[in-house]
């Protein structure tokens, strides 16, 4: 990020950082060696080669590939690597970035690791644009006549489209909501609160935009972001040729070797940001599903709403259909009403890290971190195990409502939202005793 006297940063451009990320998605290749390359059945044809097989002294013959777009085929085609994964796993290494450009590569990896969330919803947004331009490639499909795999997801949200069309036209397409944004100007998934659709507040923002299906909803994959020096291990990067010291995972502390702080150094500066901390789990609570998209349906109108929650402990569910019918309506009832199957829930888990005695000083009382874990990180760790854990450091209230948020007023707890977790062999006891 460029920055000018008095040590104040500019202000990021998410276009151009969009475009940039865009362009790496198409353009970035890593180096496989020969033989992962004749042994793998993951169906890459030798069309994706593009050099020749590189051989140098001491190493093994090497091909450079493209990394990304394959990967992305799959997720399209809905082909995962192996027969029982239902959610496919996206690895967005910030080194890569600085591999495939030195100069644009390096700038957008640093705005990343300041402004970890911002960023990952933005590689999202990217991500599903370029998936919404590919075509399905996947050899079986109905009837062997090719196409991606279709599930109840597809057909539920064929169906909705359906509706959404036919509603649109008996109401003689009111406004053009392509290319808004379906978060809304305030937020929370294009829908306001109760106060402001009673007094038809914001009417642009809330009618209509809400009909669209949120890219969330319908998103099959989980995005991580690794911060420098730590490389992918997940496809396409566990066939990647790491060359050693030559390698931009190369560190003081080994080759893909992240070295993670304390609990004690993770300031007030660090907010937002992404960060490597080591420690040991003390608690780990039961895996339970978390809402992050409410789905209502209206009674008087017959419309979907949905309603963005995602990284939210709380939120209270809508009760006023937002649509221009409805608040044109001289009824004004609380018509909406949540629909359990039709919403999106993911996997939640909440751990409690703890600071290594050797990282205590002497007389001081070991800190303790909570780290939330969703999707595929969940059933990770263990308490007892010792981890390092790359997330983005936020704050969180210490209560969205009721007298706790009355009390708290502006005080807030901080915790960490993984984007990784690396699992030492050895537990702290088993390291102390060897």
């Amino acid at each position: 990020m460029a920055e000018t006297d008095g040590d104040v940063a500019e202000h990021p451009n998410y276009q151009e950082d969009e475009a940039t990320f865009s362009l790496f998605l198409r353009e970035h290749t890593i180096l496989t060696t020969v033989n992962n390359d004749n042994g793998n059945d993951n169906g890459d044809d030798d069309d994706s080669l593009l050099l020749e097989p590189i051989t140098t002294v001491n190493k093994p013959p090497l091909h450079r590939r493209p990394c990304y777009p394959p990967h992305l085929q799959r997720v399209k085609n809905r082909h995962p690597y192996h027969p029982h994964q239902k959610t496919f796993l996206i690895e967005i290494p910030l080194s890569e970035l600085v591999a495939w450009d030195a100069i644009r590569g390096t700038e957008l990896a640093r705005r990343a690791t300041r402004n970890g969330m911002r960023y990952q919803e933005l590689f999202c947004k990217v991500i599903d644009e370029v998936l919404e331009g590919m075509a399905s490639t996947y050899p079986g499909g109905r009837n062997g006549t090719g196409g991606a795999r279709r599930d109840a997801i597809d057909v539920l949200a064929d169906q909705r489209r359906a509706q959404q069309d036919a509603h649109r036209a008996n109401n003689g397409d009111n406004g053009d909501i392509n290319g808004e944004d379906v978060n809304g100007p305030l937020g929370g998934g294009g829908l306001e609160n109760d106060a402001a659709v009673r007094n038809a507040q914001n009417v642009n923002a809330a009618g209509g935009a809400t009909e669209d299906l949120p890219p969330l909803l319908m998103r099959r994959y989980e995005l991580r972001i690794l911060p420098l020096k730590r490389p992918g291990a997940l496809p396409p990067f566990d066939r990647q040729y790491i060359d050693g010291k030559d390698s931009q995972y190369a560190s003081e502390e080994g080759v893909g070797e992240v070295q993670g702080v304390s609990l004690r150094r993770v300031r007030s500066q660090a907010i937002g940001s992404l960060v490597t901390v080591c420690g040991m789990i003390v608690r780990a609570s039961d895996v339970k599903p978390a809402c992050t998209v409410a789905t209502y349906t209206c009674d008087s109108c017959g419309c979907e709403i949905y309603q963005l929650i995602q990284h939210k402990r709380e939120f209270l569910p809508q009760r006023f259909c937002p649509t221009e019918q409805c608040r044109q309506s001289s009824k004004n009832a609380e018509t909406l009403h949540l629909q359990t199957r039709g919403s999106k829930f993911t996997k939640f888990q909440e751990l409690k890290l703890q600071e290594l005695p050797s990282q205590v000083p002497m007389g001081h009382v070991p800190r303790s971190m909570t780290v939330h874990c969703r999707g595929e990180l969940t059933r990770v760790a263990t308490p007892g195990d010792v981890v390092t854990i790359d997330g983005v450091f936020l704050p969180q209230r210490v209560a969205e409502s009721g007298y706790r948020a009355t009390k708290a007023g502006l005080i807030s707890t901080t915790f960490l939202e993984a984007q990784n977790v690396v699992v030492h062999k050895k537990s702290y006891d088993d390291a102390t005793s060897s």
